[in-house]
């Protein structure tokens, strides 16, 4: 192969888990369903309630649609514990495990 040169290009992977500040999201293996789980706090008077509530988007050629209706969890372990069962999200749950390890 006179004349051309090889390049080592490595394979950059998107993560399919990503914390926010606020929640985080997991993609699906395939790319084309985002869910975005958000804590809310809600004050009742002197009473403060946690939970964890989802968003959930399609990918279409022209971006990201909103799928209309929300899950709610009381946290966030309970969502990951939905996530996990789903072998559509076999990748975001590795990069979670990933992610719990290294923090």
């Amino acid at each position: 192969m006179q004349g051309q040169q090889m390049i080592n290009i490595e394979e950059h992977r998107v993560p399919k888990f990503t914390e926010h500040p606020n929640g985080f999201e997991v993609v699906s293996n395939d790319g084309s369903i985002k869910i975005v789980l958000q804590h809310t706090t809600v004050m009742n008077g002197s009473m403060e309630s946690d939970f964890y509530s989802t968003k959930t988007w399609i990918k279409e050629e022209s971006g990201w649609i909103e799928v209309n209706g929300t899950q709610t969890y009381p946290t966030k372990e309970a969502f990951i514990e939905v996530i996990r069962d789903n072998e559509d999200f076999t990748q975001a749950m590795r990069d979670y495990e990933e992610y719990k390890f290294n923090i």
